[in-house]
């Protein structure tokens, strides 16, 4: 009887195997935190250039990360990442050209994991000659 038993627990040990190695389902979309420019901040482009910094962390990895800049609807800056880590940190310096005037700014930071969840955080800053 003993010799019987062994093959049920080997079967049922395969199956809780199969069913374990699974993937999990993944809906947690990655998390942004914004550290610089904060919204309404106004930078003065004579003694400093604008600091880009965020970081980014998902409960599986992420898959990419994208910072984009946009004057008055065109993009004048954007960086791609693709990082494939669960936890990411971008820090850049931009100086933007051509500023004229008191000059508003759209910075959005957009982070997309491998499950296909994507999150995305906006800040409107200001830029003066």
């Amino acid at each position: 009887m003993k010799t019987k038993s062994i093959p049920y627990f080997t079967l049922l040990a395969a199956v809780l195997l199969i069913f374990s190695s699974c993937e999990k389902n993944d809906e947690s979309s990655p998390e942004i935190s914004l550290l610089s420019p904060i919204s309404g901040d106004t930078i003065s482009m004579t003694t400093d250039s604008v600091r880009i910094e965020f970081h980014v962390k998902d409960n599986d990895e992420i898959h990419m990360a994208t910072a984009d800049i946009t004057q008055a609807g065109v993009n004048i800056f954007k960086s791609s990442k693709d990082v494939d880590a669960p936890m990411y940190h971008f820090s850049q310096d931009f100086k933007p050209q051509k500023i004229t005037g008191v000059t508003p700014l759209e910075l959005t930071i957009t982070a997309s994991d491998h499950a296909g969840n994507q999150s995305s955080k906006k800040a409107t800053f200001y830029v003066k000659p």
